[in-house]
């Protein structure tokens, strides 16, 4: 009886233990972010890919979260599996699709862009790779109708926030006006729409990706 008791307890117990290995791990990596910028002005590669691999480990959580069922809740499983492959299959489209249009249009040296990306998906929202990818484990944790799926979903939009205001503080000293305006005219994250928005995007628009095209730097994610 005991041993059964340990053996169902385990996966909750790892599941746990990966919640705080990403924790810390998300600590360190806004550390190294902190760091760089107050050195050297701009994120390292060290940096950019640690947040990516960290994004990886964390899905890899949620899905385990939602396979589990932990604390789950009422409902029709196949209704819940439908839907949330949908949300899911969605969010990795948004995601691609920001991927795509930042690989085509952000010239790269390395792992860095020296343009400033404001065309396709980026028109809508600053992070729309962050958007995309948070939707798609939104969509994991309904399929898996887990709670604490839900809850990681909102674990990872925390250490996201966190480093997109580092991605911006940097693209703000690479990027200077251009920057400034693009951000004054574009949500962050989630493309709700803003006062005084469209006429911000006539011709001070085109003039700033203009002008961003002949400055090096480092693009959004």
């Amino acid at each position: 009886m005991a041993q059964d008791a340990v053996a169902s307890a385990l996966p909750m117990v790892g599941l746990l233990v990966s919640v705080a290995l990403f924790t810390a791990a998300a600590v360190l990596v806004l550390r190294w972010a902190r760091r760089d910028l107050a050195g050297a002005g701009t994120l390292s590669t060290k940096s950019l890919v640690a947040s990516w691999l960290l994004y990886v480990f964390h899905a890899d959580t949620v899905a385990t979260a939602a396979w589990m069922g932990a604390v789950s809740v009422e409902a029709p499983r196949a209704a819940a599996l439908a839907l949330g492959a949908v949300i899911a299959i969605s969010g990795f489209g948004v995601f691609l699709a920001a991927t795509r249009v930042l690989v085509r249009h952000g010239d790269f040296v390395g792992a860095r862009t020296r343009r400033l990306v404001t065309v396709g998906v980026y028109r809508h929202s600053r992070h729309p790779q962050n958007l995309g990818w948070g939707i798609m484990l939104l969509g994991i944790a309904v399929a898996g109708r887990s709670i604490v799926a839900l809850a990681l979903v909102t674990l990872f939009a925390g250490f996201a926030e966190r480093y997109g205001r580092l991605e911006e503080d940097q693209l703000r000293g690479s990027f200077g006006d251009s920057y400034v305006a693009y951000r004054a005219r574009t949500p962050s994250v989630i493309p709700l729409p803003r006062r005084g928005r469209s006429a911000a995007s006539g011709p001070n628009r085109v003039h700033a990706e203009a002008d961003s095209e002949l400055s090096p730097g480092q693009d959004e994610t």
